[in-house]
């Protein structure tokens, strides 16, 4: 199960990281059926890859901080490296696109 987080912990969970891992918050709301359809994706990203967390962010209850991240459609998956957004993703996608970008982004390091 992915660990949820908001606007209180954010800055702690991902803004102030320095560790150099990829970091993913899927932004989402609990009406969007594409979200639901995600989840299980992303709680299997997980937990099969130890050098990246992954938490949700749940859009009705954080406003500030999918607002801050110009968050205008669900889902959308942002991928944060040492506290900056590198990548964004939007809409239910297949773990393979998810596998693809992660392998990307560590490329670049």
């Amino acid at each position: 199960m992915l660990e949820e987080i908001n606007t209180a912990n954010f800055q702690e969970k991902v803004v102030n990281l320095t560790d150099g891992k990829i970091v993913m918050v899927d932004f989402f709301t609990t009406w969007c059926g594409p979200c639901t359809q995600l989840l299980p994706v992303l709680e299997e990203l997980n937990t099969e890859n130890v050098d990246i967390t992954i938490y949700k962010l749940d859009c009705e209850l954080s406003p500030d901080t999918a607002t801050e991240y110009g968050i205008d459609y669900f889902p959308t998956v942002i991928f944060f490296r040492d506290g900056v957004a590198i990548s964004v993703m939007h809409g239910n996608v297949a773990k393979d696109f998810f596998i693809d970008r992660l392998f990307r982004l560590a490329s670049l390091v």
